[in-house]
């Protein structure tokens, strides 16, 4: 039985595969959340430091900082293991972020960030509309934009390492995905009569 925690893993996380239940969208999200991110860290990386620290050249903790703190604390809250090694991850994309911007320049920068954030967000976009029939869930913006993420990392490591956040996971995220699936079909049949 999943543990009670302060966010509900289980039913987010069957909502995202709910909607991401086509083989080519997940793809498609697999290979352009990423790059979707670290565009984000470059551009908060172009606001000014509230502090910098000389260590490792320069690091400057700005709005790019706080996402990664962010991002790394709400993956901890919904699994400390995996959510560790994300939070370990943003870490490191906070850091790379950081050297392309001091290595591009504001401007190369700005054009880099906002081209690829625009061309992966299309991929992605697309993905929902041509292959899963739907538009992608706006009604769960503050869930794409801080977990979307974290569950496509679940997504790898399940696959590769088998992993679960506790026994049963999955197959607890398999029913609720069936239930929901259930519930907009009657509900859908009752909009046709």
């Amino acid at each position: 039985m999943a543990k009670k925690k302060l966010i509900d893993l289980e039913t987010h996380f069957a909502v995202f595969r709910a909607h991401h239940s086509h083989t080519v969208n997940a793809l498609l999200h697999a290979l352009f959340i990423c790059p979707i991110e670290l565009s984000l860290f470059m551009l908060f990386h172009l606001t000014p430091p509230f502090v910098q620290i000389p260590i490792l050249g320069q690091l400057d903790l700005n709005l790019a900082f706080v996402l990664a703190l962010v991002f790394g604390g709400i993956d901890l809250l919904m699994d400390r293991k995996a959510g560790f090694l994300a939070a370990i991850l943003w870490f490191i994309c906070f850091i790379g972020s950081g050297s392309l911007v001091a290595r591009f320049g504001f401007s190369l920068s700005f054009k880099f960030a906002l081209a690829t954030f625009l061309f992966g967000l299309s991929w992605t976009v697309v993905g929902h509309g041509v292959f899963e029939k739907q538009a992608p869930a706006n009604s769960y913006l503050p869930q794409v934009f801080f977990m979307e993420s974290f569950f496509i990392f679940l997504e790898v490591l399940h696959k590769l390492f088998n992993y679960e956040p506790y026994p049963g996971f999955y197959t607890n995220v398999d029913k609720k995905i069936e239930a929901n699936l259930k519930q907009w079909q009657t509900t859908k049949l009752k909009k046709i009569d």
